[in-house]
């Protein structure tokens, strides 16, 4: 095995890395709560439409944010920062979702 040294490391590069790596993971776990709100709010506004996919949905996403946090737990800390603009997209994901629902209804 190759011996490295300290001093050849790159520290700048090294520190800018391992903080795009830290936002790509807050991103998905944003991402993710979004999705999750998303199908919560349709379910609880859209009573009659609930469907089997919906419900997979939701537990789909619940499992994708217990993989992110068990896979990097620092992100737990962070859950109440990323929230509210996860909330904030998921209302617009699901007021799209519901108005195009409901338009495609009129037309029918």
């Amino acid at each position: 095995m190759q011996k490295r040294r300290v001093e050849a490391l790159d520290w700048q590069n090294l520190a800018e890395e391992v903080a795009d790596l830290g936002r790509s993971e807050a991103r998905g776990l944003r991402s993710q709560l979004a999705r999750l709100l998303a199908h919560l709010l349709k379910w609880q506004l859209q009573p009659r439409r609930r469907t089997n996919s919906w419900r997979g949905s939701i537990r789909s996403a619940r499992r994708g944010i217990r993989g992110l946090l068990d896979e990097s737990p620092g992100l737990k800390s962070r859950l109440l920062e990323l929230f509210p603009k996860a909330y904030q997209t998921a209302i617009d994901l699901a007021c799209e979702e519901t108005d195009s629902l409901a338009a495609s209804r009129q037309a029918a």
